[in-house]
């Protein structure tokens, strides 16, 4: 197989990638560190799970290949389009850091036509690593969650790559969807058959009680107090909607700081009390660290 590919060692550096990031979860694991969550709410406050397969499988396949493997196509339009559509993935998620890693791309594009495609082994390694680090920011590259996620989409990238140069651009979008739709499979079993533990947290003020929801068993939800309003039930809800319905009647403002899922998607029973017989929009604060504690949010 490897006699008739080119670039095979796109390929190997990918799964090499993959390995290393399956040794550093055991690591992690053994030593008992816990991955701190990534800086980026890459999910969308307001997205469905349904509307984010169809991002993951149907629309980010086909523009995220075109964006950094298109550049690698014979086809002159391609190549321009890739380009144009990389501009956009980089205002879409501007920052300093996405800026500054596409000038960096940008100089071994320049570097790899100055040299006549001498350094085009450079030129693959930094679409890899844009590809990587376009989907983060520099403080995801300190954790220990952000190593390995970053280090996931730096194999797939070499590997997308060595798919497009050796089997077009189609094939590597066909790729693309099918891993990210494993993820989603992955992900979606992991919501329909969640811990059926009940857990039980108490602050200076506030005492909750949750429990995981399978994420198909319904699709009402309820947000509901009591008349006192010192008890909160939430009802096969995500949090982050809880939240939304939270500020409506809190002292919180909108700038204060949101509730980011742990889970992605996941939804839950709870039930929030104050041990005071006080409203529970009084520790609207209190209720963001507890729920922050139990690692439900971040």
């Amino acid at each position: 197989m490897f006699k008739k590919t080119l670039k095979n060692w796109l390929l190997k550096l990918g799964i090499a990638s993959f390995a290393l990031l399956i040794l550093l979860q055991m690591v992690f694991a053994a030593l008992g560190i816990d991955y701190p969550p990534i800086s980026r709410d890459m999910l969308g406050e307001n997205l469905s799970f349904g509307l984010f397969v169809i991002l993951g499988v149907i629309v980010a396949p086909l523009f995220e290949e075109v964006a950094f493997r298109g550049f690698f196509t014979p086809q002159r339009w391609l190549r321009i389009t890739s380009f144009i559509v990389l501009l956009i993935f980089i205002g879409l998620s501007f920052s300093y850091f996405s800026l500054a890693l596409l000038l960096l791309y940008i100089l071994s594009v320049y570097l790899n036509d100055r040299s006549g495609k001498k350094r085009i082994n450079l030129l693959l390694v930094m679409n890899a690593v844009l590809f990587a680090g376009i989907h983060y920011t520099a403080q995801d590259f300190i954790t220990s969650l952000g190593v390995v996620a970053i280090l996931a989409q730096f194999g797939m990238g070499l590997i997308l790559l060595w798919i497009t140069i050796n089997f077009g651009l189609i094939k590597a979008m066909l790729f693309h969807a099918f891993y990210n739709g494993l993820l989603m499979l992955l992900l979606f079993m992991a919501l329909q058959y969640p811990s059926p533990e009940k857990h039980t947290a108490e602050s200076k003020h506030l005492t909750i009680e949750y429990q995981e929801i399978p994420y198909a068993k319904s699709t009402e939800g309820s947000f509901t107090r009591k008349r006192t309003k010192d008890t909160l039930y939430l009802t096969n809800m995500r949090l982050n909607k809880a939240n939304r319905l939270h500020i409506e009647t809190s002292t919180l403002s909108k700038e204060d700081e949101p509730w980011v899922e742990s889970v992605p998607f996941m939804k839950y029973d709870l039930k929030v009390y104050t041990n005071n017989k006080e409203e529970v929009n009084m520790y609207s604060e209190e209720l963001f660290q507890l729920l922050k504690n139990e690692e439900l949010i971040y």
